[in-house]
């Protein structure tokens, strides 16, 4: 996981400005006995988000 990013449920919470670092596949896995499932989200930051200082943004997934 990125540094200043933490997982808060399905929610991925950026706890800092984004930047073209952040940009890539984030892979969420989860697995019991029964079976095993694995959701993928191609993400890509292109510019900065102007006014916004702070504070968290989330990342959702169905």
């Amino acid at each position: 996981m990125p540094e200043g990013v933490k997982v808060k449920g399905a929610t991925l919470l950026f706890q800092r400005p984004l930047t073209p670092d952040d940009t890539g596949v984030y892979i969420c896995q989860v697995a019991n006995r029964f079976a095993a499932k694995e959701v993928r989200a191609s993400i890509s930051i292109k510019g900065r988000v102007w006014g916004r200082q702070g504070g968290s943004a989330p990342l959702w997934w169905a």
